[in-house]
């Protein structure tokens, strides 16, 4: 690649926030540009993480002793096995020479919303800081895959429908974190970019319904109102439609129509826990609490 000064060329640079670049959805495509200065005698080993996973693409320009630059590619738009280093998150290892200042220009496209925060990790403290995140990470994981096996052992032996919908809340929102997390491309489907695409909106959709099933089934709707029930069945039929429409409909639309959804029937649900409530229900207290 050519020198610094083509990359400085036509572009407008500012200041990005200490917590990385926000601009939400949009279809610009943005530039990146930092300096780092190794005062040291030595030649210094450090890792740069990009800590937002579902960036589509990432060119990063890394200057060499010659004033050249040379290109790496990454993102979810590219197989996980393309990455140097096997983790979530997109990173790069670099070694700046010593006592020098080095400049690096990264160009990112992404029909995600754009988020790019950085994080520098001097010599090992990257992989310290990884098993840090495993741990919580685990934790989490445990948490969601326990109350799915309390409630697929609840749905077998109390032969209780709503169980069933409650098991597929939880493993929609465990697939739909490790989208968003990164895991679920770099262990589930490492080489499926279509998938890695949809995936997200298609469970957040598809634990909405769960969620509208689960809430009917919870209040017995069928008892409390029939309009209502009625209303409740036809909205979980939507959001599974809706789940569908990610094989059609382009990610930066649908991500939006899904978030708006998913925002809604928490606002349902939670009005048809207070209505049932009021009418003297008061186990929908819990779901209230939910």
């Amino acid at each position: 690649m050519a020198a610094d000064s083509k990359y400085n060329n036509g572009l407008k640079w500012q200041n990005a926030p200490n917590d990385g670049l926000a601009k939400g959805f949009t279809d610009s495509v943005y530039w990146l540009r930092f300096s780092v200065d190794n005062i040291s005698p030595e030649a210094t080993r450090w890792y740069l993480e990009v800590r937002y996973p579902i960036l589509d693409s990432i060119e990063y320009f890394i200057p060499d002793s010659e004033g050249e630059y040379t290109k790496e590619i990454a993102g979810d738009a590219y197989p996980f096995e393309q990455r140097d280093i096997d983790y979530r998150n997109i990173v790069f290892l670099h070694n700046t020479p010593a006592n020098e200042s080095q400049t690096f220009y990264m160009r990112i496209d992404t029909s995600s919303s754009m988020f790019v925060p950085l994080q520098i990790w001097p010599n090992d403290t990257f992989f310290h800081e990884i098993d840090k995140v495993k741990l919580l990470l685990g934790i989490l994981y445990g948490i969601v895959i326990l109350a799915l096996f309390i409630s697929a052992v609840n749905a077998v032996f109390l032969r209780d429908v709503m169980y069933i919908w409650l098991s597929g809340i939880f493993i929609c929102f465990f697939l739909y974190l490790g989208g968003i997390k990164g895991v679920a491309f770099q262990a589930l489907w490492p080489n499926s970019l279509y998938w890695q695409k949809i995936s997200i909106p298609f469970f957040m959709n598809m634990s909405v319904a769960f969620g509208f099933l689960y809430c009917r089934a919870y209040i017995n709707l069928r008892v409390l109102s029939l309009k209502l029930d009625l209303s409740i069945k036809v909205l979980a039929a939507l959001a599974f439609a809706t789940s569908l429409l990610c094989f059609i409909i382009e990610y930066e639309y649908i991500i939006s129509i899904s978030t708006i959804v998913t925002m809604l029937s928490q606002v349902i649900c939670l009005s048809i826990g207070l209505y049932s409530w009021y009418k003297g229900n008061t186990a929908a207290r819990l779901l209230i609490c939910m």
